[in-house]
This record gives structure tokens, sequence and C-alpha cells, in this order.
């Protein structure tokens, strides 16, 4: 499995369904069956406050723990809620069954305690604990505090986020199981930032920009096989319309000091989404040449844009 495979599917787990912290559950709908077999498999479970939770917990919900939240994934786990493990095959797919000490220090490499140099899909690990590190500062991990189940935290070691429960780790590394290696780029673009000047060019949703820093998208550059049209409202300006661009386009002013406000993009195969001054992440939007991202008259600077193919 790819690293962005990978973050991708945690990442889904977290924001798109129900799950709860089951010790030793890999993905299991808690179906009757499972509430029965799962409050009976271990001391932990049937603790009175977590059998209570697994029994009362809805049918859709799924049981997982830190480290089987990883191998339930590489097993196979599609939220299939008529099969007993979720779509899991337990052992499948050469992902070793062990736990979370094993999973990093058996089964990871390039261990180390510096946070500087994370690439999302690398495990974040503590003693006895572990979880998926997805860029930006976060991490999905599966604990019982908290939301109780598979959840978004900051990464300590980064820094803390609005928003988010932080957990400080003690390393991370990268997997034996998943492939690290960059593929091919569908789509690439890059981003020229406040005092930063050009930044290197990104591709497939990577983050081009900033966060967190108040600085504004002065303008972008886009790098795709099949036509884009684009049109964008610059501070003092207004509207500018570029029609096609090329790789080469200049979307926005360099040297000018001039926020760039609003975007709108016209391409059948790409989505977009900006970072708003103020607001944070606006939704994901389809590039029909009629939605636009950002705002007209407010004076809110756009700070970042991450663009996938569809």
């Amino acid at each position: 499995m790819r690293a962005n495979e990978l973050v991708q599917k945690v990442i889904n787990i977290a924001n798109n369904y129900k799950t709860l912290y089951v010790y030793a559950c890999f993905g299991a709908p808690l179906n009757n069956a499972n509430k029965q077999r799962y409050t009976n498999n271990c001391d932990y479970n049937r603790q009175a406050s977590r059998r209570n939770k697994i029994l009362n917990a809805s049918s859709d919900t799924f049981g997982f723990d830190c480290v089987n939240l990883i191998k339930g994934i590489l097993w196979g786990w599609n939220g299939d809620l008529n099969h007993a493990y979720g779509g899991a095959v337990y052992g499948s797919n050469g992902c070793p069954d062990t736990n979370a000490n094993g999973m990093f220090w058996d089964y990871c490499y390039d261990q180390t305690n510096n946070f500087g140099n994370i690439i999302p899909g690398e495990f974040v690990w503590m003693e006895g604990h572990i979880g998926v590190y997805i860029g930006d500062g976060l991490a999905v991990e599966c604990t019982p505090i908290w939301k109780d189940g598979v959840q978004i935290t900051a990464v300590g070691n980064i820094g803390s986020k609005a928003g988010y429960s932080t957990r400080t780790w003690t390393s991370h590394g990268k997997s034996k199981l998943i492939d690290y290696s960059k593929p091919q780029p569908k789509i690439k673009y890059c981003a020229h930032v406040q005092n930063d000047g050009w930044q290197e060019w990104k591709s497939d949703g990577e983050l081009a920009g900033t966060t967190g820093q108040s600085k504004r998208l002065e303008a972008f550059k886009i790098d795709y096989k099949k036509p884009i049209k684009a049109k964008i409202h610059l501070e003092g300006i207004g509207w500018k319309d570029y029609g096609e661009i090329n790789k080469d386009t200049i979307i926005g002013t360099t040297g000018e000091s001039r926020r760039l406000e609003c975007i709108c993009l016209e391409c059948e195969s790409i989505k977009y989404r900006a970072h708003i001054q103020g607001s944070g992440w606006t939704c994901w939007t389809k590039a029909d040449g009629k939605s636009t991202l950002g705002s007209v008259g407010q004076s809110l600077r756009i700070e970042a844009i991450e663009i996938v193919e569809i």
C-alpha cells in the first residue's frame, strides 16, 4: 500500500465512520454477535464502563484499537457492515498480527525522535500506542480518550492546532509494509507566498502556501495535462480573467504585495480547496467555472490552496 493511500484511508475512517475504541478489534461492526464477542475477549473490554459503551453502540459503529486500525486497513478493511470484520481478512497481505510496540520496532525503519523530517504515512509511536501521520502537523489515532475512537489529533512535537486534541509522541518511523516512493503526480501547482516568494512545486492535494502563519497567497501556477481556465480577485485590482492557462502562467502578482482574495477555476477533472483568513479550509469544490473560493469586499486573504484530480 502506498503512503498516500494509507493516509486517505485513515482520514476517511476518522471523518466518515462511527467508531469506538474496542481493544483487540480490527474493524468489526458492533452488531449483536460482535458485541458479545468483544465484551468477553479480554479484561479491558470486560470493564463495566467499556462493556457498557460497546453494548450501547449502534450497529453501524466499527470497533478498533490503535494498532488494529493499521492492521485492519492493511488486511483489507472497507467498511462492510455485513462482514464479520468490516471486510478485513485476518493475517492477509503480508501484514503481521503484532502489538503497537512490535509494529513500530520490528516492522519500521528510520525510527527517530526528530519530528522535523516526518512525512505523511509514517507511523508515530509512544510506549504501547501507535498512529499514522497524515501531514500538516496532524495524525490519526484510535484512543479511548477524547472522542473515544478513531480521530484526528495534533502532533504536539510539531505544535498544537486549534480544534484538535494534542498528543506528544516519542518517535516516528517508516513502515516496512508501506511504499513511500512518490507516484507520478497527476497535477502540480506552486504558490508565491508573502515574504517567502515561490515555494517548491506541490502535487495531488499537497498544501501550497501556508497555514497558521498569517501570510497571504499572492500568486500560483498550475501544471496539468488538460486545459484549465482561471480567474481571480486581487486586492486593489478586482477580478482578473486569465482564460486558458499553462504551466508558466502566473495567476496573481509578485512583487506588488497584493493578497489573492478569491479563486475560480474551470476544469471538469479537478477539485480544489482554499485556506481563508479567519475561517480556515473551504469545502472541496469542483472546478466548474462558476463556484468561487474566497471572498470579495471583505479584505480577507487566501493563505493556501490544494488541488486534486477527480
